[in-house]
């Protein structure tokens, strides 16, 4: 850090104002200079702790950060990696090491900003363990075009984290958006998927596509009135992405978008593909 200029010249005029008073007093000009020399020291002296002080605090900001990063052995793991990388790698090496950089950034941000992104091959696995951190509530819709969609795939994973979830004592809320009253019918597995549910304590509702305004078709949850998930999906239909977000305007219109469906849902009666026979 530079030496700043009003301290310098402050400790200099305190040495020159002594050394005159001194001189003055005693017309001795040894005792006078040295009188001067001691009290520039001591000049000298207040100036470098004031900048260590200076020093100190910035040091202080600088290992707020990097105690942080210290604690957590991935990360400087990376940090060293990537530090490698960019000393002695090829240029593919190290186009790709500040590829993957700039989207671990994109990453952090929207961590920041409240928002993680689940791909579709981590989803499931992903979603059963952000279910055992919710703590209270559980508002879901799912849509369904396809009545084997829940036994098909990884859907099996997902049952059992609902199960499991809704008899540890977690609320849970699930409207099935259907394609078609008839998927309830018992020839379906549909109706053995939503039965298990029921019955391990989830309150199962349903509504049809044509009973929804087009804004209300969405499939995704409200954590605890505080996390909103959506599910993205391809141009093709297919399921792609979860979004989680914090943002609280995002979770005021997931709320809003819950009260709206809801209303228009109706009751799963066990015995309602009696009605479809």
């Amino acid at each position: 850090m530079s030496i700043r200029i009003p301290e310098k010249l402050l400790g200099l005029m305190i040495a020159i104002i002594a050394s005159f008073v001194v001189w003055l007093a005693t017309t001795d000009v040894l005792s006078s200079v040295l009188v001067a020399l001691v009290i520039e020291l001591v000049a000298l002296t207040i100036e470098t702790q004031i900048q260590l002080s200076h020093s100190t605090k910035v040091i202080a900001d600088t290992l707020s950060i990097s105690e942080v990063s210290a604690t957590h052995k991935p990360l400087r793991e990376v940090v060293a990696e990537y530090d490698l990388i960019m000393r002695n790698g090829s240029p593919l090496h190290i186009q790709e090491a500040q590829r993957g950089l700039l989207k671990f950034g994109e990453m952090i941000k929207d961590l920041r900003r409240g928002r993680i992104s689940i791909p579709r091959e981590e989803a499931y696995v992903r979603a059963g363990q952000i279910f055992d951190t919710v703590q209270k509530t559980v508002l879901a819709t799912d849509i369904v075009m396809d009545p084997y969609k829940w036994s098909t795939g990884d859907h099996h994973l997902w049952q059992e984290t609902n199960l499991r979830t809704a008899r540890k004592g977690l609320k849970i809320i699930r409207i099935f958006i259907l394609k078609d009253k008839d998927f309830l019918r018992d020839e379906f597995p549909l109706t053995n998927t939503i039965r298990e549910q029921s019955e391990a304590g989830i309150s199962v509702r349903y509504v049809t596509i044509d009973e929804l305004e087009p804004e209300l078709i969405r499939d995704g949850a409200l954590l605890d009135d505080n996390i909103a998930i959506t599910s993205l999906f391809t141009p093709a239909g297919e399921f792609g992405l979860f979004t989680l977000e914090t943002s609280s305007s995002v979770v005021e219109d997931s709320r809003r978008h819950f009260e709206r469906i809801l209303a228009r849902s109706h009751p799963f009666d066990r015995d309602v593909d009696s009605d479809n026979s």
